[in-house]
Order: C-alpha cells, then structure tokens, then sequence
C-alpha cells in the first residue's frame, strides 16, 4: 500500500503525512514550545525585609505598651483594692444580722438569749445539741476568712467541713475579746449545754484587716453590737479590743 501523503504548506510539494518538517523547504510543523515563564521584577535597592520592619514595629511599641501598663496598673489596682474594702465592710454588716438572729432564735439551744462571741466561724459550724445541722448564719467562704478561729470546741457540736483559712476578698476577720471598758466579751452565760464561755448577753463586736497591707486594702473594719461601721487604716494590724472612743482615736464612721 502506498504511503500516504499531503502537500507541504509552504512549498507545495507532496511530503509524507507524518511528516513534522519538509524535506525540500525544511519547513517545520512542530508545536513551539510553551513561553517560559516571566522572571519576578528585580529587588528594590535599598528595601528592608518584612520580618526586619515587623521587629522594628514591634520593638517601637514596646515603650508605648509600657506606658499604657504604667498608667493603667496603679488603677486598677486602686479599684481592686477599693473593692475588697467594700466588701469588707458589707461581711460586717453581716455579721451583725448573723449575731441578732443567734440571740434572737437561741440559734445555739442553750436556753439563752445571748451573742456569740467565741470567733467568726462559729456563726456557720455550730451545731444546737441533738442536731446534725450547723447553723449556716453567714456563708462558709465569710466562715474560712475567720484568722482565730475556736479550736476547743465540742467536735459534736460543730460542722468540720469549714473550708482552711481563706481570705474573703482580701480580707480576714476575728472576733474581738474585750469592750471599750477592758470587759471580756466571752463570758459564760449559765446557759444549758453550753459551748463554754463565748457567749454574751448584750455585747459583741468583730474586726476586719487586710490579709496582705496595702496591696489587698489599706483600711481595716470594726462593728459591734449597734451596727455602726468604722473604719481606719492601722498599717494592716487587726484590732482586738473596742476603742474608747472610736471617734477620737481616728476611726470614721461609714454610717
């Protein structure tokens, strides 16, 4: 069979079909190469690299963010502390409603109308004889924050699953031991199984400080059996008698 054969488009003559050049013009027919690709445009002279300007970025912002922390730490621990010192005087006031509720309702089933006056705690863990419920007058996160308290009560007459020591907001509290006359507060009040002598017929009062001066308050708080707040700043040392006169001895009152 005869090869097959076309006319080479330049020349005319006949080539063979598979031809890919002819052999009389050299004409070639195949495909050109595909474009190699665009080089990338040339450097800038004198540009700097990326990470080069984001640590030169970054490195100008330092002092901007130091001063802008400068500005703002003092404030906000200010409001910090403010804040812990509000709450502080509030957990007071509710440990005068805890006390008036204890004399009121004989919270302790000893038969007396009388205030505890053994520490903070016990206004959470005592437990009346024959029962298996501790009172709960405050919350047991005001009962943890108690710095002293009683260690040498009746195992059965309290709750022992008071929280360890803790401050509330910043702040512990105690009882105080003795009024502006240099009387104790703790006496014992002939009351029926009784808890020992940390009661008191018409008198308490409590104290709260700072656990860490001044960074967690600057003032500490007092409040007794008339419901008045006080406050004043003792450089952080809590105070364990009433004083005199509050009023003369720097105290101010909130109320």
């Amino acid at each position: 069979m005869a090869e097959e054969r076309r006319p080479c488009p330049q020349c005319g003559e006949m080539i063979m079909a598979q031809a890919v050049v002819c052999r009389f013009c050299n004409a070639d027919f195949r495909p050109a190469p595909p474009a190699a690709p665009a080089a990338p445009p040339p450097a800038r002279s004198g540009g700097l690299p990326v990470i080069l300007i984001l640590v030169i970025v970054a490195a100008a912002a330092v002092p901007v963010i130091a001063i802008v922390a400068a500005i703002a730490m003092p404030a906000f621990i200010t409001t910090a502390r403010e804040a812990n010192e509000r709450n502080a005087a509030a957990a007071l006031k509710t440990l005068c409603a805890a006390e008036f509720d204890f004399r009121a309702n004989d919270r302790d089933g000893n038969g007396v109308n009388d205030f505890w006056t053994g520490d903070v705690a016990g206004l959470y863990r005592i437990r009346p004889e024959g029962s298996n419920e501790p009172i709960k007058l405050i919350d047991n996160s005001l009962a943890a924050a108690d710095a002293w308290p009683r260690k040498d009560l009746p195992l059965h007459r309290i709750e022992l699953s008071v929280s360890p020591l803790r401050p509330k907001a910043g702040y512990l509290y105690c009882a105080l031991t003795s009024d502006d006359a240099g009387q104790p507060y703790r006496q014992d009040t002939k009351g029926k199984n009784s808890l020992g002598a940390f009661h008191n017929p018409a008198k308490f009062a409590f104290c709260a400080y700072p656990e860490r001066y001044p960074a967690r308050g600057r003032q500490t708080y007092l409040v007794n059996e008339e419901g008045c707040v006080y406050r004043k700043d003792t450089g952080g040392k809590p105070v364990t008698r009433w004083p005199a006169d509050p009023r003369a001895e720097g105290w101010q009152s909130l109320d």
